[in-house]
């Protein structure tokens, strides 16, 4: 019985660990974003109206995961629903509530806040519903201001082998300019 209950928890500690050093493989894999784009199952630019602490089942047990709910107000790629006349994306990524309004988040993890604004890259959900932006912190973009933008990697290597002119090479960048990118490589 003893031994039985060893199992029920290492199971489920052994899926994270897989996990925690997948996440932080993809760490590596730098993202420009023309890949960001295209990799994406939905981006959007919104602000975050709830985070939920939740659970998914996988590995054999519980883990532990947030649901964000942001309300959109704008839509690049992907999908949203309506919800009172505002339209709305879900979306769970693995996490703890607690953790998270501590900072205190898996490496390159974004830390996403409620009540704040993002432009999110936001990719498809794996095989138990849990996603996360696309190359981690990469897709997920904080707005220094209502027309500059920067993600969790000072957006280091976002304008990398493309043929852009007037953006800087890390640091803040116009989301105007960012969001004509979005839509010129969408064809939208």
């Amino acid at each position: 019985m003893r031994r039985l209950m060893h199992l029920s928890l290492l199971l489920p500690m052994a899926f994270l660990g897989l996990f925690a050093s997948h996440a932080f493989a993809t760490t590596v894999v730098q993202m420009n974003l023309d890949q960001l784009t295209e990799r994406s199952a939905t981006i959007v630019r919104g602000t975050v109206v709830d985070i939920e602490q939740t659970t998914v089942r996988g590995g054999g047990g519980d883990l532990p995961a947030l649901q964000y709910t942001v309300a959109v107000s704008e839509v690049f790629k992907g999908e949203v629903s309506s919800q009172k006349e505002v339209q709305i994306v879900r979306f769970k990524m693995l996490g703890n509530l607690e953790n998270m309004k501590a900072g205190k988040v898996l490496p390159s993890f974004p830390v996403i806040q409620s009540g704040k604004e993002y432009l999110l890259f936001i990719s498809p959900s794996g095989p138990i519903g849990l996603t996360t932006t696309m190359g981690l912190a990469q897709g997920c973009f904080n707005f220094v201001n209502t027309e500059s933008v920067i993600n969790g990697f000072n957006n280091s290597g976002l304008f990398q082998g493309m043929d852009v002119q007037g953006v800087p090479d890390s640091g803040a960048a116009s989301y105007a300019i960012v969001a004509s990118l979005i839509r010129a490589k969408l064809g939208s």
